[in-house]
């Protein structure tokens, strides 16, 4: 990269987009069927603009919430996958600058750009 000129490559710190209780929780149940999901726990439905038009798959969805969060995937509910959009469920509890960073995070050379569906 130019822009480490002489410098030895480092890997950038991360700032702290972990949340230190998920680790200690158990993963939820994934339950199939509504009232099932309800009671899973405290996850919330996110709609993000990739879909089945643009190439994307499950695996993709959660390798990109799990590498960018340090989220454990065992914490990502349920994903459905639309032609132009997709639905992922995540943590309730997740702070505002993970959500603002999932925003410009990229899944199949598109940005994610993540909102909370209400």
């Amino acid at each position: 990269c130019l822009a480490q000129k002489d410098r030895p490559l480092q890997a950038e710190e991360s700032r702290a987009l972990s949340n230190p209780h998920w680790d200690d929780k158990k993963p939820q149940r994934r339950e199939r069927g509504p009232a099932k999901r309800r009671s899973a726990g405290n996850l919330v439905p996110y709609r993000i603009e990739v879909g089945s038009a643009d190439g994307v798959e499950i695996r993709n969805i959660v390798g990109a919430i799990a590498n960018e969060t340090g989220l454990p995937s065992r914490f990502i509910g349920q994903i459905r996958i639309h032609p132009k959009y997709s639905t992922v469920e995540l943590p309730g509890e997740m702070p505002t600058d993970i959500k603002e960073h999932l925003k410009k995070t990229y899944v199949a050379h598109k940005a994610m750009k993540i909102s909370r569906i209400r």
